[in-house]
């Protein structure tokens, strides 16, 4: 095994282990903070805060670890190594060959990681052809800002999509069996989602969850999804002036 392969080796279970323990220790921690906060929207935020920090933290402490070598494996700079004896850091120039049970793990966590990237880009993807779909079959006027698209067909939608372009997609069929003051009431809920940005903050919580424990990731997601969802209720309700017409307009 190359110097070069044995730091990446390296790199791979350091990041893995920092970002692991820092889930673990990050979702013991997220549940006594959000017992003391009483808004749903600082919930959300504390929430994909606490998400996105572990693979964060990984890799700048891998970064950092390895930064000294990197001017002398380019060959702008002296050997760093040579100047002391212990090593402070881990180098692509002099890393030591780990045990081959550690690189069979560091093997493991690539391809798993590599699954569920896999996976989150494939389900993204579906997900995205079947609204382009949906959209291109409706007809669509802005409303403060946002699109909204109005969907042919029978079943009952009414959900905000777009990471950059927000959309909400209604079906004509809420028209027909919503009251319009509660239909208004549910496009306001959504529109609450795209002023909080929550698709995109729901895709970075999800890239971040590839990095860390299964577990851990999906119980994030969960509880953001929870929050947001109580942040978009209150939004509405402040905006409409009702709390039971909202959620009246959800049930419907």
């Amino acid at each position: 095994m190359t110097p070069i392969q044995s730091f990446l080796v390296t790199a791979v279970l350091l990041f893995a282990a920092v970002s692991a323990l820092v889930s673990v220790v990050g979702a013991l921690a997220r549940a006594s903070i959000l017992a003391r906060i009483r808004s749903p929207a600082v919930r959300a935020d504390v929430v994909w805060l606490f998400g996105v920090l572990p693979p964060l933290v990984a890799l700048v402490l891998v970064v950092c670890t390895a930064a000294p070598s990197v001017p002398a494996f380019a060959g702008i700079d002296g050997d760093h190594c040579l100047d002391h004896g212990g090593h402070g850091h881990f180098c692509p120039t002099h890393a030591p060959v780990p045990p081959m049970p550690l690189t069979v793990a560091a093997a493991m966590i690539v391809g798993w990681t590599l699954l569920r990237a896999s996976r989150l880009v494939v389900g993204e993807w579906r997900a995205s052809r079947r609204v382009n779909r949906l959209a291109r079959f409706g007809r669509s006027n802005r409303t403060r800002g946002i699109e909204e698209v109005w969907v042919p067909g029978s079943p009952r939608l009414c959900h905000a999509v777009g990471w950059w372009q927000p959309r909400v997609l209604v079906s004509d069929a809420l028209r027909r069996v919503v009251p319009v003051s509660e239909l208004g009431a549910a496009l306001a809920h959504e529109h609450a989602h795209h002023r909080r940005r929550d698709p995109l903050a729901i895709l970075i919580l999800r890239v971040a969850g590839v990095f860390q424990p299964a577990s851990t990731a999906r119980a994030g997601e969960r509880q953001f999804r929870e929050a947001a969802e109580m942040a978009a209720d209150a939004a509405a309700a402040h905006e409409v002036g009702d709390g039971l017409l909202v959620a009246s307009a959800l049930v419907a």
